[in-house]
């Protein structure tokens, strides 16, 4: 069993909003999707839909997303993840303490949203999904550490599994080799570049040419969304 089956995932936005392109995106990771683009009817098809995550934006035409999401904890104990255009501090502090589980500031990329909602499905007791991130060919299965590439298994060391998840976890986000030094081997180790490009050199081999770890030199290490029809548009704005 994957993360995405029988997730259910409740988009809340306008109809030019900046959730439009998601649905699409979380259908293609295995989610289903209903998506409302107006306040009425929120709260009814809460109750009929029972979703797991409701993503809200906070930007509706009608309502403030602040009212609609009072509404939605009436009814719901889904896990409410926030997007908004707002950054700064009191926003966040006022989001979250009106009853929103997660905040998502624009833009995002979709390899962040993925990370979210797992999060939040392990916040809400869903530890009998496995949790499971797809980058094209590249398929990471955390719960039996397993990793394949277009359904071939691949023999990871316990330090490569470590560099292939925060990389795939942070998918088309560049990671620095600083972080990668204190998440992979600790913060006693992140004067020891070396090691980060020895170990994108082996992982890079092992994965083969279908997946892509591209090198920023002096920034950091990204590794490259595929540019499907689905997944072009990595960043909403």
């Amino acid at each position: 069993m994957t993360l995405a089956r029988g997730t259910v995932i409740f988009v809340v936005d306008s109809d030019s909003g900046a959730l439009k392109a998601v649905p699409r995106n979380l259908e293609a990771f295995g989610f289903t999707v209903h998506l409302v683009n107006h306040r009425a009817g929120v709260v009814d098809e809460v109750r009929r839909l029972k979703p797991d995550i409701v993503l809200l934006d906070l930007a509706l035409p009608d309502a403030s997303g602040l009212e609609v999401l009072a509404h939605i904890r009436e009814v719901s104990d889904a896990q409410v993840i926030v997007v908004s255009a707002l950054t700064d501090e009191r926003s966040i502090f006022t989001t979250l303490r009106s009853g929103a589980d997660d905040y998502l500031a624009r833009p995002f990329t979709i390899g962040e949203l993925q990370v979210r909602i797992q999060v939040a499905l392990w916040h809400a007791g869903k530890r009998t999904l496995e949790p499971v991130l797809r980058a094209g060919s590249l398929r990471m299965d955390f719960g039996s550490h397993q990793v394949t590439v277009n359904g071939e298994p691949i023999h990871l060391t316990p330090h490569e599994f470590k560099l292939c998840r925060l990389l795939i976890e942070q998918l088309d986000l560049v990671v620095t080799p600083q972080t990668i030094l204190s998440t992979v081997w600790g913060k006693d180790w992140e004067t020891h570049f070396h090691l980060v490009r020895l170990y994108v050199s082996q992982l890079r081999a092992k994965l083969g040419s279908d997946v892509h770890i591209v090198n920023l030199p002096g920034v950091g290490y990204r590794l490259v969304a595929p540019c499907n029809p689905v997944e072009t548009a990595a960043h909403i704005a």
